[in-house]
């Protein structure tokens, strides 16, 4: 049970967000939230006689074991080249509105009869034609994309057909974290008048300032949504590209025109048995990298430019 203060949807635009990021602060510093700052630890005057205690540790931490896990299924499905796609690696037509979205539905098992139902999850083969196979391939990337961030079960390893898709660990996690904004922000896909739902949300931007502005204001979301969003390959190898370049303004054409041609995106491809994405094929799957990073306050981005923070 949710606590108190979660209840309260609002339609967020651009326009309006700031006046609502204060509704952020109080829901996730709730009672039993879990995801305020926590209170300052008491002093202890007199201890170590006023010297800081320092340790050196000869040893080093192992990553948590959901990033062990998510790095084996990496190393699996770079096996398996015939059930690999682009759109799992870098994916396209969708954003962080979609994500949250993807999370919320089966976070909260709203599956059936809804945008996730199984007539709209086609993952290999045809997709159908007209208005029901165009909504499946939005689908289709929307879910390869939370696939690939590690949120969602993987339907490349899945024994056998149809895929159902569940939470992972690390999505459930992801969930739990993000769950303020997930009832804040409006992520309705309205039905259209054949009764199939509509990927229309609002500008990729509402929901990267959303991400942003909840992640700076409470410590223990940020390490969940940034483990998860920084830890895709695709995103990494955008990071580096980026600060390669001189500092300041990158115009978007540039990335658009270069990224591709990478020396470590072009080994990471050959790694999954895809061929590097076309300049025009980038300008459909750069955005997403861009608006991850954008979301984690690693850069500002503008129509035509973006600069790294």
């Amino acid at each position: 049970m949710p606590p108190a203060g979660y209840g309260f949807a609002e339609k967020v635009t651009l326009e309006n967000l700031a006046t609502y990021l204060p509704l952020l602060r109080v829901a996730s510093s709730s009672e039993g939230g879990g995801t305020g700052t926590r209170p300052p630890a008491p002093a202890l005057p007199g201890h170590f006689g006023g010297t800081p205690l320092r340790v050196r540790c000869p040893f080093r931490f192992r990553r948590p074991r959901s990033r062990q896990v998510s790095a084996r299924r990496r190393r699996t499905v770079r096996r398996n080249f015939a059930f690999t796609e682009a759109g799992f690696h870098y994916p396209q037509g969708t954003h962080l509105g979609h994500i949250l979205s993807t999370v919320k539905l089966l976070g909260e098992g709203e599956r059936a009869g809804g945008p996730l139902d199984d007539r709209y999850i086609r993952m290999r083969g045809g997709i159908g034609t007209g208005r029901i196979g165009h909504y499946r391939r939005q689908v289709k990337y929307k879910l390869q994309a939370a696939i690939e961030l590690g949120l969602v079960t993987d339907c490349r390893l899945a024994a056998n057909q149809p895929y159902a898709p569940v939470l992972t660990d690390d999505g459930k996690e992801f969930f739990e974290a993000v769950f303020p904004i997930l009832e804040f922000l409006d992520l309705s896909q309205p039905l259209g008048e054949d009764g199939i739902p509509s990927s229309q949300m609002q500008q990729p931007q509402v929901y990267n300032s959303a991400i942003r502005a909840f992640i700076e204001d409470n410590p223990d979301a940020r390490d969940v949504v940034t483990n998860v969003l920084l830890n895709m390959p695709a995103v990494g190898q955008m990071k580096r590209f980026l600060r390669r370049q001189p500092r300041g303004q990158i115009r978007r054409d540039f990335i658009y025109a270069n990224f591709f041609s990478q020396p470590d995106v072009i080994a990471f491809c050959a790694s999954v048995g895809i061929p590097p994405a076309t300049r025009s094929g980038a300008e459909h799957r750069c955005p997403f990298l861009l608006n991850i990073l954008d979301a984690c306050g690693l850069l500002n981005q503008s129509t035509s430019h973006v600069a790294l923070t």
